[in-house]
């Protein structure tokens, strides 16, 4: 169940800091084997690389011959705050293509988020990185993404513990701690999340690289939810 260590999370006082092994993986559900490095972008996927002409199985609206990989600023301001992580992908010289606007997990906009707009932006489509959290001092940008010697995994710190938990560093404390608290704070206002995401969408639209109707979302965890949120009712 996912329900006691979020609650744990958002009720503790901000010195506790042990967290069960098993309770995570039980949350978050255990991959394998832990990587060995910490995430980094793929050459591939970096600004101003060149994306080969289209094939054939890419999006019928993908045309053109070889462009360069365009990552931009894409800013939505709603309620009086401008969400300033937000990134388009799109391969210059190209007709526009359809949306897939990218809903970020529990953490929030990542550059595992941009990663995967560019992915998109790659293989046909105008990747959109949706950021819908707003920045405060427990949880800042740079908290959405500790490295892997920051993971709170039994192999990364404190592997021999003997009661089970894990001690974790500052900065997977602050994560832990406050991403949850974000992002239910997020989900109490589920106006805000279709307001956020309808906003991406008709920005994206307006974007002389984007396709003026076909559009699409992906997501998982809370990306999941937030897809769901945006569909028409």
């Amino acid at each position: 169940s996912q329900v006691p260590l979020a609650h744990s999370l958002l009720t503790s006082p901000r010195s506790v800091y042990r967290v069960s092994i098993d309770r995570v993986f039980k949350m978050c559900n255990a991959d394998g084997d832990a990587p060995t490095q910490t995430y980094q972008t793929q050459a591939s996927l970096q600004r101003g690389t060149l994306v080969p002409a289209p094939t054939s199985s890419q999006p019928a609206q993908t045309g053109g011959a070889t462009g360069r990989l365009v990552i931009e600023d894409f800013h939505i301001t709603y309620g009086g705050y401008t969400y300033p992580y937000g990134k388009i992908a799109y391969v210059e010289g190209r007709p526009p293509a359809p949306i897939v606007l990218v809903h970020p997990n529990y953490a929030g906009c990542k550059q595992f988020d941009v990663d995967q707009a560019a992915f998109l932006a790659r293989v046909g489509y105008v990747g959109i990185a949706m950021d819908l959290y707003q920045e405060n001092p427990d949880y800042r940008f740079e908290d959405r993404n500790p490295s892997r010697e920051d993971a709170p995994f039994p192999d990364a710190i404190n592997a021999n513990s003997s009661d089970g938990e894990v001690e974790m560093h500052e900065p997977s404390k602050r994560h832990f701690q406050d991403a949850f608290r974000v992002m239910n704070e997020l989900l109490y206002h589920p106006k805000r999340i279709r307001a956020l995401t309808a906003a991406y969408l008709e920005k994206a639209r307006a974007h002389p690289a984007a396709h003026k109707e076909f559009a699409a979302g992906i997501g998982y965890c809370l990306g999941g939810q937030t897809c769901l949120e945006q569909l028409p009712k």
